[in-house]
């Protein structure tokens, strides 16, 4: 069951936000035009999605999207006061985080998707599972994945070549590798530590892949796991694999890429979006792509990305649901999608019949998300990193530290 405790934090973005938002009910351009008004991120950022938009305002003679841009950091507080306006919704369709899926749900902002879905047609056996578990709550669909990313391993081909090592295929690899590595005072890995999603989104894929998260839905109830062997082993892990990594807590991920660049650094988690960063080097075939490294249950990834819903007071939702049906194509997604496509059936697509996107659709298949997104995952994160660094640098073990850490996050699932 979603849980409704979530609106002290809205009434606090509310007391602390100057916006204003002026509800506009039936919306009507200057051409006659319905306006269906899309909040997105910023335009830098939504180049695929920008130009699917002005392809499908091209075909239509009642309609236009219009995308209105914000910065991440006030994506949800923009839809969250949108919630509180009288009458019909500012915004119509609307970029959801996968994390934010259960706190609109809760507010009431998410129009249900399962007769659309179903009177549209749309398939979603083909979709990454996860990624459509997470748009699902109490069994009712209220977004659809279009958006979603995982993470591959990128290593460099010469350092693994002159220590006679081959790509790593499990954790006990990387420390085999690392153990190699320091004694040419080359880290295996780097890490931005300060970063409360590190160790269960980036170094997080070798948590998920002994089958462990911080919590878990069982039962109706969240319940904190960041306790369980699985999680334990992943920290007793991270603390052996500490000793071939830099312990500077003032790197961030921008200097990690160029500790790659400068051979300093051997290995690094990789998302689609670092394709920019690292191409040269993959064309020159300084780098390879691999699988995560299997821990003791797969090959474990971590997923994140992004959903679309319609918002439940839009004066428009028909037309709205007529935009998802052109977004819900494989070739559509794939022209959209600025990580990766929801469909598998995208990746027949340009640019995702690529063979350099193939690994990330082969790694979608065991690739999941950390925990249940709840209004209480980012404190969970970041209550688990604390733990987490206190028992990487010796400061507790990781029995004491995973025990601490699981019971403030179950008091805080507590009391959502």
């Amino acid at each position: 069951m979603v849980k409704r405790g979530f609106f002290c934090a809205l009434v606090v973005m509310l007391i602390v936000s100057s916006s204003f938002f002026a509800f506009a009910g039936k919306k009507k351009g200057d051409d006659g035009k319905i306006v269906l008004n899309y909040i997105l991120l910023t335009a830098k950022d939504m180049v695929t999605e920008l130009s699917g938009i002005k392809e499908y305002n091209a075909m239509q003679e009642k309609v236009v999207i219009n995308p209105i841009h914000v910065e991440f950091a006030e994506l949800d507080k923009q839809i969250l006061l949108s919630a509180t306006g009288g009458g019909d919704s500012e915004y119509d369709i609307m970029m959801t985080n996968h994390s934010s899926v259960p706190q609109f749900v809760s507010a009431g902002l998410l129009e249900p998707l399962d007769d659309f879905i179903k009177s549209a047609g749309i398939d979603l056996s083909t979709y990454q599972q996860a990624a459509v578990k997470i748009g699902n709550i109490d069994g009712i669909q209220y977004a659809l994945p279009y958006n979603p990313d995982c993470r591959v391993l990128v290593y460099n081909k010469k350092m693994l070549a002159d220590i006679g090592m081959d790509v790593p295929k499990t954790t006990d690899d990387l420390l085999k590798i690392g153990a190699e590595l320091v004694k040419k005072d080359i880290y295996a890995f780097a890490g931005d530590y300060n970063k409360n999603w590190f160790p269960i989104y980036d170094f997080g894929c070798f948590m998920l892949g002994n089958g462990g998260h911080i919590y878990e839905l069982h039962d109706g109830k969240y319940v904190a796991t960041a306790d369980s062997q699985a999680v334990i082993d992943f920290v007793k892990w991270s603390t052996e694999m500490f000793k071939y990594m830099p312990h500077d807590y003032s790197i961030k991920d921008s200097m990690i890429r160029e500790l790659l660049f400068q051979d300093k650094v051997a290995m690094m988690w990789f998302g689609p979006w670092e394709f920019k960063f690292f191409q040269k080097y993959l064309d020159q075939g300084k780098f390879g792509l691999t699988l995560m490294p299997k821990g003791s249950k797969k090959s474990g990834s971590s997923m994140g990305g992004w959903m679309l819903s319609i918002n439940s007071k839009s004066a428009h939702k028909k037309e709205a649901k007529e935009f998802l049906v052109y977004v819900n194509t494989p070739k559509t997604m794939a022209k959209m999608a600025h990580a990766l496509p929801a469909d598998s059936r995208s990746f027949d697509y340009p640019p995702f019949n690529d063979p350099k996107y193939q690994i990330f659709n082969e790694q979608f298949k065991t690739a999941e998300y950390p925990a249940p997104p709840t209004s209480v995952y980012p404190l969970a994160a970041e209550i688990f990193n604390s733990y987490y660094q206190k028992a990487v640098t010796g400061a507790m073990s990781a029995e004491e530290a995973c025990k601490k850490a699981s019971e403030e996050i179950q008091h805080e699932l507590d009391n959502m």
